[in-house]
């Protein structure tokens, strides 16, 4: 909200942009204040303590700790300048996650990690403008946040992207089309299988406490109170864990299949494109469907045989890359 953005933005922030010569001023002071502190760490290792004034200044060309000092303050009031007079685009970003499960002062927060980070970094010399730069790393520290801190289970900083995407295009398409969007739609729009749109927002579900009562349950629904969906009724009191029945025989082999099929999954969303991964899902049964023959794929992608098994060949070949961790 507007309330929310004249809270957060300092006075300074509403001055006019920096100019590229500001900037480059700016962000030169800011390369010289992160190489004497990392002169002072070199000299931490190589002593084996801290270094003190004196020694600091003399390894740095100084002619004693005050002068030193006094030229430190200058490129720190630098950096806090080139960090103030940027603070909008952690606000243009954190406007964008506004609906992923954080308070907009906690978006802005870790925004400003990644301003202060991409500050710290940024090399004038390159020959671009920082915020093109410092855009990159607010991002990221937004976007890592609300995966990590939104959700009691946590998902995957490139899912909470796409879901973030999901979400974007639904919008667009309702208001172009005056009604609910449907998977098929959103998922052309996204360039996605529409399997995989469902399973996003399988993702995108929230959890329930095992404590719930289990008439409420039924409400919350959409069921009427006392009702479960199927016409069940509950007895007073029960809880959801209460009707909930464990068949598992062999726990510790069912949670090393879970995290395994899990952690091929992950595989597959972080190094495969859409299409790789659907051939392999659909090849090999991966999402719980009947394996499919290279023929029935290559039918129902429009292509040859051939050209499915080069696909899947190409998704191999990814997932073998030695630098996986």
């Amino acid at each position: 909200t507007r309330e929310q953005e004249r809270v957060y933005l300092p006075e300074r922030a509403a001055e006019p942009l920096l100019s590229l010569d500001e900037e480059v001023a700016l962000a030169t002071e800011v390369q010289a204040l992160v190489a004497l502190r990392a002169k002072r760490s070199e000299l931490k290792a190589a002593l084996g303590r801290e270094p003190s004034g004196g020694e600091w200044a003399n390894a740095t060309g100084y002619a004693n700790y005050g002068a030193l000092r006094t030229r430190m303050g200058h490129m720190k009031a630098c950096r806090e300048e080139l960090i103030q007079r940027n603070l909008r685009l952690v606000l243009s970003v954190a406007k964008r996650y506004g609906d992923c499960g954080l308070a907009f002062t906690d978006l802005c927060q870790e925004g400003n990690f990644g301003l202060a980070k991409a500050c710290d970094r940024f090399d004038p010399s390159k020959g671009f403008r920082f915020s093109t730069y410092a855009v990159w790393w607010i991002r990221q520290a937004v976007a890592h946040a609300v995966a990590h801190q939104s959700r009691t289970i946590r998902l995957p900083t490139h899912v909470h992207e796409k879901l973030r995407r999901m979400k974007k295009h639904k919008v667009a398409l309702e208001k172009q089309t005056g009604r609910d969007a449907t998977d098929d739609e959103i998922a052309r729009e996204m360039s996605l299988d529409a399997d995989k749109l469902r399973r996003l927002r399988r993702a995108a579900r929230g959890t329930v406490s095992t404590d719930v009562d289990a008439e409420n349950l039924g409400s919350r629904r959409g069921a009427a109170p006392g009702n479960g969906r199927r016409g069940a009724s509950y007895a007073s009191g029960a809880q959801l864990a209460d009707l909930l029945h464990d068949a598992t025989q062999h726990p510790e082999r069912d949670a090393a299949e879970s995290l395994l099929k899990d952690e091929v999954r992950r595989m597959l969303d972080d190094d495969l494109e859409d299409r790789e991964e659907d051939v392999l899902n659909r090849h090999f049964g991966l999402d719980g469907r009947r394996p499919e023959t290279l023929a029935e794929i290559a039918v129902r992608f429009d292509l040859t045989r051939e050209r499915i098994r080069q696909i899947e060949k190409s998704a191999f070949a990814k997932l073998r890359q030695p630098h996986r961790s």
